[in-house]
């Protein structure tokens, strides 16, 4: 009995005597806690959880089809496809890259076409949703830990590696 006093309370008996200390605890306990239904963000049961259709589609710029150093060196390429859903991971940037100076010729700090970018704003509606500086340094970081089929499929896609 002596080890049993010691013995600290169990959680039963530690409600019981709160619930006789304090009668409102009884009511606060029997309430049922429901959400709001204009709190409530969960996805609907009718939508799928996985990929209903798939399309290809292509955007080009709105403003200039060609950039040089002498003229604006900003693209805008608007997506305006409605309500689809645009994965990132599936996104292709295709340009032509032409060196039009005998005297220099090009040689590219990494072999992914995103050294030739400084930096990429994205806009949702009007606000801008992202602004990566540095894109081409920022691409090349994370591309250091790709496996050498990933180089392969990249030289393959265009872009020559050496």
């Amino acid at each position: 009995s002596q080890n049993r006093a010691r013995m600290e309370p169990s959680f039963n008996e530690l409600r019981r005597e709160a619930l006789a200390r304090d009668p409102e605890l009884v009511v606060t306990n029997a309430v049922n806690d429901e959400l709001m239904q204009s709190l409530d963000y969960k996805m609907r049961t009718s939508n799928a959880s996985y990929v209903i259709s798939r399309k290809d589609v292509q955007y080009f710029p709105s403003s200039l089809s060609t950039i040089t150093p002498t003229t604006s060196r900003v693209v805008r390429v608007p997506l305006t496809s409605g309500s689809d859903f645009i994965d990132p991971e599936s996104i292709k940037v295709a340009f032509r890259f032409v060196n039009n100076d005998a005297a220099n010729d090009y040689h590219p700090i990494m072999g992914h076409p995103a050294c030739l970018i400084k930096r990429i704003q994205l806009f949702a509606n009007g606000q801008r949703t992202d602004d990566i500086d540095n894109y081409g340094r920022t691409v090349h970081l994370y591309t250091l830990l790709k496996p050498r089929e990933w180089w392969i499929n990249q030289s393959n896609e265009g872009f020559e590696i050496n």
